[in-house]
């Protein structure tokens, strides 16, 4: 997308009650306006969360922009409640949408990303690697490790978990 606009005009309401949204916004409007940065795609892997309201409608209380974790755990979620209902409730349960393939499509579109930039800056050949930047204790490693092993085992890209600290003093 080479217009963020309509990502800006998507964001700007979220932005007033969230201060870190509204920073990044800032941030890419301000690298977007200097002329010697050229930005070639983006990629957003966003993760929205909902709450039910009384009405019994959901709410959209929560846009996860750099978040993705339980996507492992959110492919299951059909097959888990079907099983609970069964298990332990005396009720027909509605027909539930099929389980998502949440750690297939993140890879292809890491992958996707990952190869324009190998392609715009005439790098095809080299060995590609992901760095994933994580917290110093991260509490949803098996979310990225069951995307790195699908990465590696689907399209042999090897994924390189980095701490903050370790970006500053390397």
């Amino acid at each position: 997308m080479r217009d963020m606009s309509k990502v800006y005009d998507l964001l700007n309401p979220i932005a007033k009650e969230d201060l870190f949204i509204s920073s990044l916004i800032k941030m890419s409007k301000k690298v977007r306006d200097q002329k010697n940065i050229k930005q070639t795609g983006y990629l957003g892997v966003l993760r929205t969360d909902y709450m039910i309201t009384e009405q019994n409608e959901p709410k959209l209380v929560e846009l996860n922009t750099i978040s993705v974790g339980m996507f492992g755990f959110s492919d299951q979620m059909k097959s888990f409640y079907e099983y609970m209902a069964d298990k332990h409730l005396d009720i027909d349960i509605p027909a539930l949408p099929s389980d998502s393939n949440n750690i297939e499509n993140i890879a292809a579109a890491m992958i996707s990303a990952h190869n324009l930039f190998l392609s715009v800056h005439d790098l095809r050949d080299k060995k590609p690697i992901i760095c994933f930047i994580v917290d110093e204790i991260e509490t949803l490693i098996c979310d990225h490790k069951l995307l790195e092993n699908y990465m590696y085992s689907r399209y042999k890209v090897f994924v390189r978990r980095l701490t903050f600290e370790d970006i500053l003093t390397h």
